[in-house]
């Protein structure tokens, strides 16, 4: 064909420009590390759309959402107290200044009275009389001020009912908050370190081993949210406590349940060698702040007065004088105050 048919309208075509192609060592690992990659994110994303068909992973994605919610409205709430905590602290520092005022005047007062009883009076009629005169007009003042006085202390008495009735619902409501975030944990004592500097994760492992050894099979790691070491207060020779907190209640439940094993445990069925001590280990609820001092008061009574068993579960104390004595439960210090003081 010649070139002048393509001059008559027609389009040359374009002639492939040949692609130059590295045949060096480095291209050819570099070839293989992206079919690599490509094939590995193919590969997750066909597991992922596997999982999703799963009734774990609805399960997980739904407990994650819930999570979520919770935290979200527990924030909420918190930053509600945090707020109505302050305008507390502002109506106590009022009702102070407010006192001290009242406390202020009433010295005054009697200074007054003190003062005045101390003047000399003639002996004459006129002084007498002036005397008397002046005597009631300061026990008019007196009954005028002390109606004063006892309108605004009945005034600031009912404010600080208000306050104090305030002071106990917020108590309540953190106290419950607690609650929720405690009666996922469980708190291990006795549990020798698996290094100085133990990670979280080798903390989980090592109560998930505690855990089959116990006789708990079906809890896996995904059961556990997080757990950790936790200083203790008083210097001591043994390992530090763990917290271990639960994705969902029933594990815990189960692992509660079955704590009673725990005593027949080894070291050696834990990965430590025989020298190690475990002879201390055991599993506890984690209590909130509250029932551990109720708790530590219901044992002292129980040391006391002869008691046989006291324990605490489900945000109560129980107290208990033998095996065929009824069982007391107490949810906070005023019902066992009323118990050991009635």
């Amino acid at each position: 064909m010649s070139d002048d048919s393509f001059s008559a309208g027609k389009e040359r075509p374009s002639t492939p420009i040949p692609q130059k192609v590295s045949t060096g060592p480095v291209s050819a690992l570099m070839q293989q590390y992206t079919l690599k990659k490509g094939i590995v994110k193919k590969f997750e994303n066909w597991r992922y759309r596997e999982n999703k068909r799963t009734p774990d992973f609805v399960e997980q994605k739904a407990r994650k959402k819930k999570k979520t919610e919770v935290s979200l409205i527990m924030a909420g709430k918190g930053n509600q107290l945090k707020k109505e905590n302050q305008q507390l602290r502002n109506e106590i520092e009022d009702l102070k200044k407010q006192l001290d005022k009242l406390t202020e005047e009433i010295g005054h007062r009697r200074e007054e009275i003190n003062h005045d009883a101390g003047i000399e009076h003639g002996g004459d009629t006129v002084g007498k009389e002036r005397s008397v005169e002046f005597v009631s007009a300061q026990c008019d003042d007196f009954e005028a001020f002390k109606k004063y006085a006892s309108k605004e202390l009945k005034r600031l008495s009912s404010r600080l009912n208000v306050i104090s009735d305030t002071c106990d619902r917020i108590s309540q409501s953190i106290d419950g908050f607690e609650m929720y975030s405690y009666q996922f944990n469980i708190k291990v004592i006795g549990l020798p370190l698996l290094a100085a500097k133990e990670t979280t994760e080798q903390t989980a492992n090592l109560c998930l081993q505690l855990f089959h050894q116990m006789g708990v099979k079906d809890v896996s790691i995904n059961d556990i949210d997080i757990a950790h070491r936790v200083p203790s207060r008083n210097p001591s020779n043994r390992p530090d406590a763990i917290v271990c907190k639960f994705v969902r209640r029933m594990v815990k439940e189960k692992i509660m349940a079955s704590r009673k094993t725990i005593r027949n445990i080894t070291a050696q069925q834990l990965g430590f060698s025989s020298e190690i001590d475990v002879s201390h280990l055991n599993i506890y609820d984690h209590l909130t702040p509250r029932l551990q001092t109720l708790l530590y008061e219901a044992k002292k009574f129980k040391e006391a007065n002869s008691f046989k068993f006291c324990w605490a579960k489900n945000g109560s104390v129980f107290l208990r004088k033998s095996e065929n004595s009824p069982i007391r439960k107490f949810a906070n210090m005023e019902d066992l105050n009323a118990f050991t003081q009635g």
